[in-house]
């Protein structure tokens, strides 16, 4: 089996498994958004190590979902692909913030697009 094959089944077990957990029956797409937001940033810390390759995991959602381990890119491909699961309607956003470069998402909430 090759590291992607392996790296994608430990990726999909994770993500089932926060979904499973935090997503309940009859919750709002609200309450679905915050749950997987809260979820995320309690698991997952901000990396002090960007001196990495751009192909290390803390630029992936593997990065922030399975090592706890990302910048502001992997915490959002990581909402990106939890949102994309349950079926809520999402865009990746990069740019810049201060004028260092940042990444966030923006999520479809009944008619209205929010950032976060």
């Amino acid at each position: 089996i090759s590291v992607e094959m392996k790296d994608a089944k430990v990726l999909y077990g994770i993500v089932k498994g926060i979904i499973d957990t935090v997503i309940k029956p009859g919750m709002t797409d609200f309450e679905k958004e915050l749950a997987l937001h809260d979820y995320l940033v309690k698991h997952c810390h901000y990396s002090k190590n960007t001196d990495q390759d751009s192909e290390s995991n803390i630029y992936r959602a593997y990065g922030a979902l399975v090592d706890g381990d990302a910048v502001c890119n992997g915490y959002a491909e990581a909402l990106k692909l939890l949102f994309d699961c349950i079926g809520m309607e999402s865009k990746l956003v990069v740019g810049t913030a201060d004028e260092v470069d940042h990444a966030w998402n923006l999520v479809k909430i009944g008619e209205n697009w929010y950032g976060n």
